[in-house]
């Protein structure tokens, strides 16, 4: 039980009253580095995007899910206008920072759609296909966005 092994003790960090803690248990409660002056320095944990620091992008990555390529969207490329598909709880404002943060544009213009859910049916089964947010970008002029299907 991997899991329930977090919460155990584990004998190198343990100590008793009046002996002090070994390198080891010290060690594997922080990380260190030492340079090569001597002095200990506290290492950083790397965090999941290679280009951007978590704290740079914020709350940007769960406010875009895709952007959309569609025979439509690809002719708004050529105006500077880029189509994504966004969280449905997200508003514009929030939807300009992401855009920005991600892709290092400046953003002009957020127009946002709401597309409904729509009745689908096989045979004598009838269901929905969900709903979603659209969001239209337009950016200032000359810069671009490099965009790939997903």
């Amino acid at each position: 039980m991997g899991f329930f092994d977090r919460f155990k003790k584990s004998k190198e960090t343990e100590t008793k009253p009046g002996k002090k803690p070994s390198e080891k248990a010290t060690q594997a409660s922080s990380p260190q580095l030492r340079s090569a002056s001597g002095e200990v320095k506290k290492s950083k944990k790397k965090t999941g995007l290679a280009t951007f620091a978590k704290s740079d992008l914020g709350r940007a990555p769960q406010v875009i899910i895709h952007p959309l390529i569609s025979e439509k969207a690809t002719e708004l490329n050529t105006r500077d206008q880029y189509v994504f598909k966004v969280k449905n709880e997200t508003n514009k404002v929030e939807i300009r920072k992401a855009i920005s943060r991600i892709y290092g544009v400046t953003v002009t213009g957020v127009r946002i759609i709401n597309l409904p859910r729509k009745k689908k049916r096989l045979g004598r089964f009838q269901g929905y296909k969900s709903g979603y947010k659209k969001a239209m970008v337009s950016l200032k002029k000359g810069d671009k966005i490099e965009l790939l299907p997903h």
